[in-house]
């Protein structure tokens, strides 16, 4: 149960055929500071909840079947320094808030 998994800090599951929606439940995983979750073919959208987790500094999910709007809530990882979204299913643009990221380098 990943509710009991709030002391992970990094999540590896790149490259592993994984076809879901991204679990809500991760958001409990407070402590997560890198989470690669790409090349995979995961669906759905990024969960607003996962603003809760404040200390990520490398959020990968590249190469999935991810859609929809990118949430705004994410501009609260300001510790955030790679964000990678690329081929996904994306629509509408960057929300603003993006801008406060002062630590993104990649």
């Amino acid at each position: 149960e990943w509710s009991t998994w709030t002391n992970l800090e990094g999540l590896m599951l790149q490259s592993n055929v994984l076809t879901s929606n991204l679990p809500r439940e991760w958001s409990y995983m407070t402590s997560l500071e890198v989470l690669y979750i790409s090349e995979n073919e995961l669906t759905g959208s990024i969960p607003s909840e996962y603003r809760a987790i404040a200390q990520l500094t490398d959020f990968r999910c590249h190469v999935n079947n991810l859609s929809g709007t990118l949430p705004s809530e994410l501009a609260e990882f300001s510790d955030l320094e790679v964000f990678y979204v690329f081929e996904n299913r994306f629509s509408g643009s960057l929300p603003t808030d993006y801008g406060s990221w002062s630590a993104v380098t990649d």
